[in-house]
């Protein structure tokens, strides 16, 4: 018997730059014993190998968007500042040219809100 996935898995990504854009709608957050939120991941990218090279884009503990990857000089984690709303529409778009990289949140519904987040790789 075979599990569905709950996040999408993405080929490997390579070269010096990404534009990815995903839009979802949250019904319910997945709520661990304590009461606290759980981390759930969105979309997966990686080569399958010992390297250790790949991306991510996850929902934290705190309701807040993050993305995560290692291109082969180590991890990088850059995390967005908003908490994320239950039955709001978010487009989230993840930027990257060469050591630059943008994590762009926009919320859709009656609080509309457009933040970018940015962090310069080491």
């Amino acid at each position: 018997m075979s599990v569905p996935c709950s996040f999408l898995i993405l080929p490997s990504i390579t070269g010096d730059s990404l534009q990815l854009a995903l839009d979802f709608k949250l019904d319910n957050f997945t709520v661990k014993d304590e009461g606290e939120y759980a981390a759930q991941v969105l979309l997966y990218s990686g080569d399958g190998d010992d390297r250790g090279e790949f991306l991510e884009l996850s929902i934290n503990d705190n309701n807040q968007l993050s993305v995560s990857w290692n291109l082969g000089s180590g991890p990088v984690v850059l995390t967005h500042p908003a908490t994320l709303l239950p039955q709001r529409w978010t487009t989230v778009q993840v930027l990257r040219f060469r050591d630059l990289s943008s994590l762009i949140e926009e919320v859709q519904g009656p609080s509309s809100d457009h933040d970018l987040c940015e962090r310069r790789a080491a």
